[in-house]
């Protein structure tokens, strides 16, 4: 037992936030097309927010209407989404998803290390996480305020983890609901458990399931499961 409980304790989990945590009746899209709507006074049109980076998201969607954002451009962009973002979380219907207060509750309880790697920018990520009372569960994270891409946050979120008492060990989990979350992991060598709670159609859960996730589970709500598969 106190072997295990040892190994636990060397054990990293770096958790996404949107699909994986919770699902915010698509805030972030809310947010992100009235923004472009104030800022170029015209309609966007669609693209896949499945586990990119804001920054990418929002060059991405401002290009898909004919626009060359500048620096400036893109942080008055992100000014304009972080105004709008408790709007569109009171508008959008969300909710926490199952088993994720009764795993990190446990995380807690056996000293279990973990933090964020999500594409949200940091100020609009902790309103999601607020809103929908997780926020006090996270002291630290890798944002896309830290990187260009989302490959570049983990050492990001390493270095995070060191400083909050994390032993550095090869057991290193990326648990996320993405390929871009599988992609990740395994570009850094660590390990991914994939769930599918975020896959809001046939084309994304396809891909994500011939990412090869180490774990594929539909969601977090084996608590004593997961503990084990992780440990």
């Amino acid at each position: 037992m106190i072997l295990f409980t040892i190994k636990q304790r060397m054990t990293l989990l770096l958790f996404d936030i949107d699909g994986t945590l919770m699902l915010t009746g698509f805030a972030g899209v809310d947010a992100f097309e009235h923004s472009v709507k104030k800022m170029y006074k015209k309609s966007p049109g669609s693209i896949d927010f499945a586990g990119g980076l804001d920054s990418e998201n929002a060059r991405a969607w401002i290009s898909g209407i004919g626009e060359n954002p500048s620096s400036k451009d893109l942080r008055i962009f992100k000014s304009y989404v972080e105004e709008r973002m408790p709007t569109s979380l009171k508008k959008c219907q969300g909710s926490v998803l199952p088993g994720v207060f009764p795993l990190l509750e446990k995380l807690n309880e056996l000293n279990i290390c973990y933090g964020l790697l999500t594409g949200n920018w940091e100020k609009t990520g902790r309103m999601k996480l607020d809103f929908y009372g997780l926020n006090h569960f996270f002291r630290w994270g890798a944002w896309a305020d830290d990187g260009s891409t989302r490959e570049e946050l983990v050492p990001v979120a390493l270095q995070k983890a060191k400083e909050n008492g994390w032993k550095e060990t090869q057991n290193i989990w990326v648990i996320g609901d993405t390929y871009r979350d599988v992609e990740t992991a395994h570009a850094n060598n660590a390990k991914c458990l994939a769930v599918m709670t975020g896959c809001h159609n046939d084309k994304i859960k396809q891909r994500l399931v011939q990412s090869k996730p180490d774990i594929l589970l539909e969601n977090l709500s084996d608590t004593d499961g997961i503990i084990d598969l992780i440990s």
